[in-house]
C-alpha cells in the first residue's frame, strides 16, 4: 500500500507536496482527459486554472478520493473536471444536474473542501433542500466521517471535525470553516459566504425555493462567493430550485450550468422499457442513459442502472437518472419562447409545398378552431436570421414546416371551410378522434358528397405529436413563419399529462378554460402524419394562410 499523502501547513492553510507532481496539474493533460467525458446536454463556459486544479485535487486528497479501497493511486473520473471547470469560471448562481451514481456531490464537497483547504478564512456552508436532520446526517456521513476514516489519527488529520449536534463542521489551519445548517433562510442571512452548497435541490418545494433564493445569494456581495445547487429531478417544476436554477431562472441568474439529463420531449412510449419489444417498439431507456448518463463505464454499469429500473417504481427512475422534472402544480409552459423564436423564418409565408399533412383541432367547447399544414421546407439564404456565406450551389437545409390555414372564433361554417380545403388541395383531413367536438364537425364532413378521406388520430398519436414538435425545436430542425394565433398558442401551451410514464399533449393554462391552443393542436397532427402524404400535382400552387 503506498504512503498517504502527507499534508504540510502554513499560514494559507493545507498543503500537499505530492499534489504537484500529479498528472492533472498539467493543463493540457487536464483539458485532454476532460475531453473523454460523455459530452453534457449544456454546459456554461468552463475553464481550468492552476489553482482550481490544486484545489480540486487537495479537496479529494482530504476525502480520500485519490486511494481506491485498497489504498491504490486512484484517478478523479472526466466527468469531475467538467464540474470543476464549470465552477471555475466563477458564476455567481449555478446548478447541477445529473444522474445518480455519477459523483456529481463528491466533486462539489471537493472543490469546496480544497477552496478551504488553500484560501484562508473561506466561509462555507451545506445543507439540504429537505429537512435540516437530513443535511447533518449526510453532511456527517459523506464529509465528516470520510475524513475521519481517511485520518483515523487525530494528530494527522489535516482539519479539524467538530461533531457537536446541531454545529457540525470542519475548520482548518488557515482559519476557513465548512459547515452545515437547515434549509432555512435565516440560518444564512447573518454571514458573509464564499460557498453555500444545496444538494438535493430538486426536492426542494416552492416555499423553500423562494426563501432559499431570497437569503442567499445577497451573502456573496462581499466575497464574491457561489451559490451551488445540485441534485436529480422531482416531480414538481414550478418552484422547484434545481428547476429554477437550470431552467425557469437560468438567463435572469445568469447562472453557470451543467446538464447530464434527457429532453422534455422524451416520450412515454421511449420510457416503456429498457430496449424495444414487440409489445414496445419504441422503448430506448437504454439508450437514453448510455447518451445522458456520464458515470456509465467509469463509476457504474448499465446493468447496474437495468437492474435499478427494473425495481424501482418508474417514476423515480426517471427523475433520478434521466433527469426529467414532472408536472405535478406546474403552470409552465411547454414551448421555450427562446426555441420558438429561433425557429422563426422571417418575410412572407413560403409557396405551397407538393406534399403536406392538413389537420384540423376545436376547443372542447367549440369555442376556437384551427386548419394547420405540415410539410418539408428548404430554406433558401434569405429564410436565414444571418447568413455567414453565400450558400448558392451548396446542399441547402431543411426543415420540418409548420403554418396556420385557417382560424375561426366558434364553429359556424367550419366544416364547409375544412371540405373545401381538403377537396381543392387533394389532402386527408386529420382530427382528434377522442375530440367530441371534431367529432361533430366529422359527422357533417362523412355526409359530404364525394367524402374527403378522413384520417383518425388516436392518443398515442396526440402525445407523439406534442413529443415531436418539442424535438424538432430542441434540434433546431422546425421552421414557422410569423402567424399572431400560432405564436400566441405556443407562448401559451402547457404540458397535459396523458398515459402513465410521463406522456404528455398539449393543454391550456390554469384557470384559463378558454384559451385558445387549437392552431398549435391542429399543427402537432398534421407533423405527426406528415410522413404518410403524398404529393399532390393538380392542386392549388399556393397556401392561402
Amino acid at each position: 500500500m503506498p504512503d498517504k499523502a502527507t499534508p504540510a501547513y502554513g499560514s494559507t492553510g493545507v498543503f500537499f507536496p505530492e499534489l504537484e507532481d500529479h498528472w492533472l496539474m498539467d493543463e493540457a493533460a487536464w483539458v485532454a482527459y476532460r475531453a473523454t467525458a460523455l459530452e453534457p446536454d449544456q454546459v456554461t463556459k468552463v475553464i481550468t486554472t492552476e489553482r482550481d486544479r490544486r484545489e480540486f485535487l487537495t479537496g479529494m486528497q482530504i476525502m480520500g478520493q485519490l486511494q481506491d479501497r485498497s489504498g491504490a493511486p486512484q484517478d478523479p473520473v472526466p466527468q469531475q473536471l467538467v464540474v470543476v471547470d464549470m465552477l471555475a469560471a466563477g458564476q455567481t448562481i449555478n446548478g447541477v444536474i445529473m444522474p445518480r451514481r455519477s459523483t456529481k456531490t463528491t466533486t462539489i464537497l471537493a472543490v469546496i473542501i480544497g477552496r478551504c483547504a488553500c484560501r484562508p478564512r473561506q466561509n462555507s456552508a451545506f445543507t439540504l433542500a429537505t429537512t435540516g436532520l437530513k443535511a447533518r446526517e449526510k453532511f456527517g456521513k459523506e464529509v465528516l466521517a470520510v475524513i475521519e476514516a481517511v485520518y483515523p489519527d487525530k494528530k494527522n488529520r489535516p482539519v479539524t471535525v467538530s461533531r457537536q449536534a446541531g454545529a457540525e463542521a470542519i475548520t482548518f489551519p488557515n482559519r476557513s470553516v465548512f459547515s452545515v445548517h437547515a434549509p432555512i433562510g435565516d440560518n444564512f442571512r447573518a454571514s458573509a459566504y464564499d460557498a453555500v452548497f444545496i444538494d438535493e435541490s430538486g426536492r426542494a418545494k416552492p416555499e423553500m425555493t423562494e426563501d432559499l433564493l431570497a437569503a442567499i445569494p445577497p451573502t456573496f456581495d462581499t466575497t464574491g462567493g457561489q451559490f451551488i445547487v445540485a441534485g436529480t429531478a422531482d416531480k414538481i417544476r414550478t418552484g422547484n430550485l434545481l428547476y429554477e436554477v437550470l431552467f425557469a431562472k437560468a438567463d435572469e441568474l445568469d447562472a453557470g450550468i451543467l446538464r447530464y439529463n434527457a429532453p422534455d420531449s422524451t416520450s412515454e412510449e421511449e420510457l416503456a422499457d429498457w430496449e424495444p419489444t414487440p409489445d414496445n417498439p419504441r422503448a430506448n431507456v437504454r439508450a437514453l442513459i448510455e447518451k445522458h448518463h456520464p458515470g456509465i463505464g467509469n463509476l457504474t454499469t448499465l446493468d447496474a442502472v437495468e437492474r435499478n429500473f427494473r425495481l424501482q417504481p418508474r417514476a423515480k427512475f426517471i427523475f433520478e437518472y434521466l433527469g426529467i422534472f414532472g408536472d405535478e402544480g406546474t403552470a409552465t409552459t411547454l414551448i421555450a419562447p427562446a426555441l420558438w423564436a429561433k425557429s422563426t423564418i422571417p418575410g412572407d409565408l413560403p409557396p405551397k409545398a407538393e406534399q403536406f399533412s392538413l389537420a384540423i383541432a376545436i376547443h372542447p367547447d367549440g369555442l376556437w378552431a384551427s386548419v394547420a399544414v405540415a410539410w418539408w421546407h428548404v430554406l433558401e439564404p434569405l429564410d436565414l436570421v444571418a447568413v455567414a456565406e453565400d450558400l448558392a450551389g451548396e446542399e441547402r437545409e431543411t426543415r420540418t414546416a409548420i403554418g396556420l390555414l385557417h382560424h375561426q372564433q366558434g364553429t359556424k361554417g367550419f366544416w364547409q371551410r375544412v371540405l373545401v380545403l381538403a377537396r381543392e388541395n387533394r389532402v386527408p383531413v386529420i382530427y382528434d378522434a377522442a375530440s367530441q367536438a371534431a367529432a361533430v364537425e366529422i359527422e357533417a364532413l362523412n355526409r359530404a358528397t364525394p367524402r374527403p378521406e378522413l384520417v383518425a388520430a388516436k392518443t398515442i398519436d396526440v402525445r407523439q405529436g406534442a413529443t415531436k414538435i418539442l424535438k424538432l425545436l430542441d434540434e433546431n430542425a422546425l421552421a414557422h413563419w410569423r402567424q399572431e394565433r400560432l405564436d400566441t398558442a405556443a407562448a401559451i401551451a402547457t404540458k397535459r399529462a396523458i398515459g402513465t410514464y410521463g406522456g404528455f399533449g398539449l393543454g391550456r393554462p390554469k384557470d384559463q378554460a378558454d384559451a385558445d391552443i387549437t392552431p398549435l393542436e391542429a399543427a402537432t397532427l398534421a407533423l405527426q402524419f406528415l410522413d404518410e402524404v403524398k404529393a399532390q400535382p393538380d392542386s392549388r400552387d399556393l397556401f392561402e394562410f
